[in-house]
């Protein structure tokens, strides 16, 4: 059986990646967005991402307040990816697919 969880993960300090949940959670398929109320680009990928102006890895998420990008992976466990933020206390939301 499969179900819907969903979650937000905002970063406390900007340049410095984290964890988008804390404990593993195997998702089939999990969409990445940035808050609408983002100010400046989000970064999501694996450990190496990074939201620095001197160097960015991952894929960038951008709002622009009523539709923003978002990124779609499937079958991942969730404690592998990571976000990060240039401005502390942005992130994003996510919802994904698990099965029980």
């Amino acid at each position: 059986m499969r179900r819907l969880v969903s979650g937000r993960k905002a970063v406390q300090d900007a340049g410095h990646p984290e964890r988008l949940v804390d404990s593993s959670l195997m998702a089939v398929q999990v969409v990445v967005s940035p808050f609408t109320t983002n100010t400046t680009v989000v970064y999501v990928g694996g450990a190496e991402t990074l939201a620095l102006a001197s160097g960015e890895a991952g894929q960038p998420l951008v709002t622009d307040g009523t539709s923003s990008s978002r990124a779609t992976l499937e079958n991942i466990d969730l404690v592998h990816i990571w976000i990060d933020s240039r401005t502390d206390a942005e992130g994003v939301t996510w919802l994904a697919i698990v099965d029980e």
